[in-house]
């Protein structure tokens, strides 16, 4: 799944007394910096006095853009920085301070502070939702932060137009699966629709030999199949995933969340292996009938780049915690081959197979969303996850070496443990590889919701 680059204007201040071709130079070299690490820089304007206002507010609407940076590059008035911004304050805005330049054995600067100083306490007074970042003179151009937050700025706009496909409603009773769908379309964007067992069953009968053989031996094969292979089996979640499949780009789907039990009742094979499938080339997934899952794992996604799978809270050492997910993970995140099984739970053997693979150790991020009413908030943490103590769930059989289901033993790094527990808020967390607090943080900001981390 291709994401795109984040779409930027940037207008530069300063007062026109200074010299333009200097302070110009200062405004090019930081934009072209925001340019160098994927960003797609749709328009730039300057504005040094009264006179630029009404042209750079006229540049700035003919472009949909995610981000606006307000990059002050020296004094300036505070109402010609205002009366460009105010017309732009519902979108994310970044407030960026320059500097001068070392130059022939001098520092000469345009007083960016100075300038920064007054537009950062105007826009507070104002109730302006934005973030600050500066430069400074011995570590040069604040990217990084810039950078997370532009992630951050796209991923809070692509969500308005993202569809989550939800079959089922709160799988097993899970009461923080549950959703208030018009508080999620207006808080955080994405639109939920529902699609039914019989859609996937009908799917399935229209495919034919060839299509479904295609599928077995361009993917299914390849997997090490742990217990026999049965072909009825095979055939069936081949055909569950060119029905999945084809259901989610006639849709429009960005994500799916299914009721699995009662999927597996109905269509008689377990879906698990159909979403270790998709998830990397398809779209995002999540089991239970979880939207407020799915809608973390659409977060992820666009504020990354990167696949991701959930993990359940299972057990806890006093200083790390078990974690796994009953029979589905992304390729991605596989570490060797990947391995499947029958399920066997309760001592019912059901249809299908799931997924017995090893996860990849290092570090991730690790989210979820949760929803008070229609106040949302996100629990956040980096974590390292390392191959877990031999244990199994009772219940669950197996032939396997244990752990019997992709699982991780997880240390919490950015905060204790005893924090972690203390704002637990769903069995279901998301992870993906790599530290990404900051852009979550920065979401949070943006979307003006509480982020626990």
């Amino acid at each position: 799944m291709k994401i795109r680059e984040a779409n930027v204007s940037v207008i530069s201040f300063w007062h026109e007394g200074y010299t333009h071709d200097y302070v110009k130079k200062i405004a090019n070299e930081t934009i072209s910096m925001v340019k160098k690490n994927n960003n797609n820089i749709i328009m730039t304007d300057y504005v040094t006095n009264k006179k630029d206002i009404e042209r750079a507010v006229e540049n700035l609407k003919k472009h949909d853009f995610d981000c606006l940076i307000a990059l002050i590059c020296g004094w300036v008035e505070t109402p010609v920085v205002i009366d460009v911004l105010k017309h732009f304050l519902h979108k994310p805005l970044l407030l960026w301070s320059t500097n001068g330049k070392q130059e022939d054995g001098e520092f000469i600067t345009p007083a960016p502070l100075a300038g920064t100083s007054c537009v950062r306490q105007t826009l507070e007074a104002m109730g302006a939702n934005f973030r600050f970042i500066y430069n400074t003179i011995d570590k040069g151009i604040e990217i990084n932060k810039a950078v997370s937050f532009i992630a951050a700025a796209k991923c809070s706009q692509k969500l308005k137009n993202k569809t989550i496909g939800l079959q089922g409603f709160a799988d097993q009773r899970t009461m923080t699966s549950t959703f208030d769908a018009v508080s999620l379309k207006s808080k955080i964007g994405p639109q939920v629709e529902d699609f039914s067992i019989v859609e996937v069953l009908e799917k399935m009968k229209k495919f034919n030999t060839g299509e479904v053989s295609e599928v077995i031996e361009d993917k299914i094969d390849k997997w090490q199949f742990e217990s026999k292979k049965i072909e009825e089996s095979i055939e069936a979640t081949a055909r569950m995933y060119l029905a999945v499949k084809q259901l989610i780009e006639e849709r429009k789907f960005n994500s799916i969340t299914m009721q699995c039990f009662g999927f597996a009742g109905s269509v008689g094979y377990t879906p698990c292996m159909v979403y270790t499938l998709l998830a990397d080339e398809v779209a995002d997934c999540i089991c239970g009938a979880d939207v407020l899952g799915s809608t973390t794992q659409l977060i992820l996604r666009e504020l990354t780049g990167q696949s991701t799978t959930y993990m359940e809270n299972i057990d806890l050492f006093s200083d790390r915690l078990i974690m796994h997910v009953c029979g589905y993970t992304p390729l991605s995140f596989i570490n060797g081959k990947c391995r499947v099984e029958e399920v066997d739970w309760g001592g019912e053997r059901i249809p299908g197979y799931k997924n017995c693979s090893e996860v990849k150790p290092g570090k991730y991020t690790m989210i979820r969303l949760q929803s008070v009413g229609n106040r949302y908030k996100i629990h956040a943490t980096l974590i390292e996850g390392k191959k877990p103590l031999k244990y199994r769930e009772e219940g669950w059989e197996s032939n396997v070496t244990l752990p019997c289901v992709p699982s991780l033993e997880v240390n919490i790094l950015s905060n204790t443990i005893d924090h972690y527990m203390q704002n637990l808020s769903s069995q279901h967390y998301l992870i993906t590889p790599g530290e990404h607090l900051d852009k979550v943080v920065d979401f949070c900001k943006i979307l003006n919701i509480d982020c626990i981390y």
